[in-house]
């Protein structure tokens, strides 16, 4: 199977996660297929979705399948956003940092599976939002998804690998 066949597989079984989520509980902010990348990335993104869960107090999610040089199917995740959780927590943001995920990773290599496993404990509220408030300024933040065999951790600056800090638990989807 050529890079594309198989990214479509795992669209289609992403797609199969998310049609098992009632209906009216997420939008879809975008999806696209062929996203052109900064300059200097060494992947190309072959299907990148953005969602957002109707309640205000579960975690939004981007998943996106990638492919490197020889071929391979990386995958990506980003968890929330800074503004999403400054608002949540009532914490201003520092202007300085990138207006992407609040947590994440870019593009690795994983198995779908365990893909699957995490946007599903997502979808459930299976995840914690590690951060360290300044004053009223936030200015780290991790996450941890609890998936049935371990927790995958994502992200956290020098901060957070010395301090455990707050936590804030998401809720469910639905």
């Amino acid at each position: 199977m050529n890079k594309q066949e198989l990214a479509k597989e795992s669209v289609g079984a992403i797609k199969g996660v998310l049609a098992r989520l009632p209906a009216g509980s997420f939008q879809i902010l975008s999806e696209q297929w062929e996203k052109e990348l900064e300059q200097g990335d060494d992947y190309s993104i072959l299907w990148e979705l953005k969602l957002a869960p109707l309640n205000p107090n579960a975690c939004p999610v981007s998943v996106w399948v990638s492919s490197d040089e020889d071929h391979d199917l990386k995958y990506g995740l980003l968890f929330d956003s800074w503004e999403g959780v400054g608002k949540r927590l009532d914490l201003r943001v520092s202007t300085r940092k990138c207006p992407v995920g609040a947590f994440g990773t870019e593009s690795t290599y994983m198995s779908l599976d365990t893909v699957l496993k995490i946007l599903t404990s997502v979808f459930q509220g299976r995840v914690i939002l590690r951060y360290i408030p300044i004053g009223r300024m936030l200015v780290d933040t991790a996450g941890e998804v609890a998936i049935g065999d371990g927790t995958e951790r994502f992200g956290g600056g020098i901060l957070l690998s010395y301090f455990d800090g707050e936590k804030f638990q998401y809720e469910s989807w639905s």
